[in-house]
This record gives structure tokens, C-alpha cells and sequence, in this order.
């Protein structure tokens, strides 16, 4: 999997976690996964722009603002676990002291009804805890759950105060303050709750179109963290021939073209039958062959100077001079 698509599962594996565990080793996951999600996306940019194609302007951003918004969720997900750990607490403190009550009455009087305000209190406390179960299994709830909730809420409150006085009479004061206390803090942890749940969605909301934004770069781009490792760059060989403008033929075509000249010029001396004249010129024909074999070749495709034309046809011309002239004398030797 690709590095960077690696670290946004785990940055989203870590939120959608945190509804559970210690809040500690939670925060410790995320700040870690958080860590090399931020790794991981300036690795991914900078081998996009080596290769050439940079990521958006706003990438680097948007990878913080999803850091960040991830751990804004799991804060959120943690206030609303305290919340309703305290809505439960005072739930419980309030439930054991009213059913404790209740028991106590039946004992003491046998037979006799207990007071009917115990009664239509545990009522109450008993629709409540069935409000109070479907609340806290949903991850986020609506309006209308936080309204039936509030409304079981009421319906104990006002139970308890209206009959203040026989509470206060059979309970004692502080009974009656303590349950007045437990419901007050139950509203509150109430009212707190609805307000993280909606914060909560739209964090949720945020959370997952940021995550869609950096698929989408990531789907656009490919794996371009790996381009520069699966195209890497390759210097172009260097042609000796083109260094300069001018190539110079290798050492060794000298020595060959001498060689060869030389070979030709042994070659004419062991001819049967050929004139002295006729070896001579031979000879200067060699001669002149093996200083032209022993000059430098310039550009395999570069026309001789006009000067060195000239020069090239006078010295011809003169050899085919020098050969008729020896010619004719020894004609006119054997004449004689």
C-alpha cells in the first residue's frame, strides 16, 4: 500500500477508535499515527515535484487540517465519554437512593403501601434508565433522543418536588438535596452532550471531506513518491566524435595507411619489366602517398581549402611533368 494512503488508515483507524480504551493510550496512538501522517506527505510531495508534477498549492494544508481535525474528533469523543460517565454516575447515585428507600419502607411497614411518591419515583427512574440506554448505544444522536431523554428528566424532577415535604419528612434534608443535586447534574451532562454531538458531526462531516480530497490527490497523482526510484535518471553516453567539431582519426589508421603504402611501394620494385624512370616515379608517387597518410585527417565530411586544391594539383602536375621528361631521355638513350 502506498505510504501516504497508509498513514491516512491509520489516522482514521485511530479516531474511529477512540470510543473506546484508555484515554491515554489513545492520545499516544494518534499523536504517533498523526506524526507519520506529516512524514509521510512531505515524502509524497517532494518526490511528486521531482518527478515533475507538484502536488496542489494546499496539500501540505489540507494534510494538517485533517491531522488536526482528527484530533479535535477524538478531544470531542473524549469529553463525550466523561460526559456520559458522569450522567451515569449520578444516574446510579440517584436510582440506589431512591430503590434503598424503598426497600426500607416495605420492611418496616410490611403490608402497608409505601409512600406514593417513592413509588411513581422509581416509575420514573425506570423509564429514564430505558431512555437513558438507547442514548448512550447510538454513536450520535439526534435532536429528538436529547428531547425524550430531557422530558424522562422532568417527569422525575417534578415527582420528587411535589412531594418535598413528605421526602424531607420520612428522607431527611439532605435526601432530598443530594437526588435534587444528581438530577442537576444529569441536565447539565445532558445539555453538554448535545452540544458535543453536533460538534461532533460536523467534525465528522469535515473529517471525511478532507480525507475525500486527499484520495482524490492521491488517485489523480499515483504512487509519484516512487516516480525518481522506478524512472531513475541516466546520464546520455558521450560521443567522442562530437566533442569537437573536428574529429581526429585514431593513431593507429596512420600507421596502417604508412604500412600499406610501404607494402605497395616493394610491391612496384619487384614488378618485372618496369623502367627506371617508371620505379622512380613509383617511388615519389609512395613517398608523396605516405606524407599524405601521415597527415592528420580533418572532418570525414569537410571539402579541402581552395589553397589546399591548388597546391594538391601543381604537385600533380609537376610529378606527371618530371615522369614524361625521364621518359623521353630514355627513349633517346636506346635510340642512341
Amino acid at each position: 500500500m502506498d505510504p501516504l494512503q497508509r498513514a491516512l488508515d491509520l489516522v482514521e483507524h485511530a479516531v474511529d477508535g477512540s470510543t473506546e480504551g484508555e484515554v491515554a493510550e489513545l492520545n499516544a496512538r494518534y499523536q504517533k499515527a498523526g506524526a507519520e501522517l506529516e512524514r509521510a506527505a512531505v515524502a509524497f510531495s517532494s518526490g511528486a515535484t521531482a518527478a515533475g508534477e507538484s502536488p496542489p498549492a494546499r496539500f501540505m494544508a489540507t494534510v494538517r487540517d485533517y491531522r488536526q481535525q482528527g484530533a479535535d474528533l477524538i478531544e470531542l469523543t473524549t469529553t463525550r465519554r466523561k460526559l456520559i460517565a458522569d450522567y451515569s454516575s449520578h444516574f446510579e447515585q440517584l436510582n440506589t437512593r431512591v430503590k434503598k428507600s424503598l426497600d426500607h419502607a416495605w420492611k418496616i411497614f410490611g403490608r402497608v403501601v409505601a409512600r406514593q411518591s417513592l413509588v411513581k419515583l422509581t416509575s420514573d427512574l425506570d423509564d429514564l434508565r430505558r431512555r437513558y440506554v438507547e442514548f448512550v448505544s447510538a454513536d450520535t444522536v439526534d435532536s429528538s433522543t436529547f428531547d425524550t431523554l430531557g422530558a424522562s428528566e422532568g417527569a422525575l424532577a417534578q415527582t420528587l418536588t411535589q412531594d418535598r415535604a413528605g421526602n424531607t419528612r420520612a428522607e431527611g434534608q439532605d435526601w432530598y438535596t443530594r437526588s435534587q443535586a444528581d438530577l442537576q447534574a444529569m441536565s447539565d451532562a445532558r445539555r453538554s452532550l448535545l452540544k458535543v454531538d453536533r460538534a461532533r458531526k460536523d467534525g465528522a462531516r469535515k473529517f471525511a471531506e478532507q480525507a475525500a480530497a486527499l484520495s482524490s490527490i492521491l488517485s489523480r497523482m499515483g504512487k509519484t513518491e516512487t516516480y525518481v526510484a522506478r524512472h531513475p535518471v541516466r546520464p546520455n553516453p558521450l560521443r567522442p566524435d562530437l566533442l569537437h567539431p573536428n574529429r581526429i582519426a585514431p593513431a593507429g589508421s596512420t600507421r596502417a595507411t604508412a604500412a600499406n603504402v610501404a607494402g605497395g611501394a616493394d610491391a612496384a620494385n619487384n614488378t618485372v619489366g618496369t623502367s627506371a624512370a617508371t620505379r622512380a616515379a613509383a617511388a615519389g608517387a609512395t613517398a608523396s602517398a605516405a606524407d599524405s597518410a601521415a597527415t592528420p585527417i580533418v572532418g570525414e565530411h569537410t571539402p579541402p581549402s581552395p589553397t589546399d586544391s591548388a597546391a594538391s594539383g601543381a604537385e600533380s602536375t609537376a610529378s606527371t611533368t618530371s615522369t614524361v621528361d625521364l621518359e623521353t631521355r630514355h627513349r633517346k638513350t636506346l635510340i642512341a
